[in-house]
């Protein structure tokens, strides 16, 4: 099963935060390795690169899939089965991995494009 974004949640490089979920034991292995201040790479389905800087992770057993990111900005939670190892099946705790977006460089010359646009 390839990882998916609920339809319901914005799609990364939106505005709010996009959730894609995966399982632990192939795509999101070692999802719990990044620490804050880790820089993640993601590529839309349309081919546009977005880049994100971790803020923080946590363990919910009913995941909260939309609070604020650390700067109030765009951001992305990653979700997956927790714990992390196995353990048993069909257990409610989520792992919840939480990253703000960082803003493209404006090259120079260029005016900024409004939200939403990029």
């Amino acid at each position: 099963m390839a990882p998916l974004s609920p339809p319901f949640r914005p799609t990364p490089g939106g505005p709010g935060v996009s959730v894609i979920s995966a399982r632990r034991d192939t795509h999101f292995r070692g999802l719990d390795q990044l620490a804050p201040a880790a820089v993640i790479g993601l590529q839309t389905a349309d081919g546009r690169k977005r880049r994100y800087r971790v803020s923080g992770s946590r363990i919910l057993e009913t995941p909260e899939l939309s609070p604020p990111t650390a700067s109030g900005a765009n951001g992305l939670a990653l979700v997956t089965c927790w714990p992390l190892d196995g353990g048993v099946p069909g257990r409610p705790e989520r792992f919840v991995l939480f990253a703000d977006e960082i803003p493209a460089p404006v090259a120079a010359g260029a005016r900024p494009q409004p939200e939403g646009t990029r």
